[in-house]
């Protein structure tokens, strides 16, 4: 688990800064992380949402509350 850092996250349908947006996030908001991925020298976490929506975020902007 872990804790958004940023206010209007966005959070991705797929690992990639131009993929569509299916949800956004405020800071201190608790996602679940599930995954992490490296794609072109960036790292991705797949979280879920408090709503339950899946998705991925950059990894700078989540916190989490023990290591991964």
């Amino acid at each position: 688990k872990g804790h958004i850092l940023t206010d209007n996250l966005r959070v991705r349908k797929r690992p990639e800064k131009r993929s569509d947006v299916v949800d956004k996030l405020m800071s201190g908001q608790q996602v679940k992380v599930t995954e992490k991925l490296m794609v072109s020298d960036k790292m991705w976490f797949r979280i879920v949402t408090p709503t339950g929506r899946q998705g991925w975020v950059d990894f700078r902007y989540v916190k989490l509350d023990r290591s991964f």
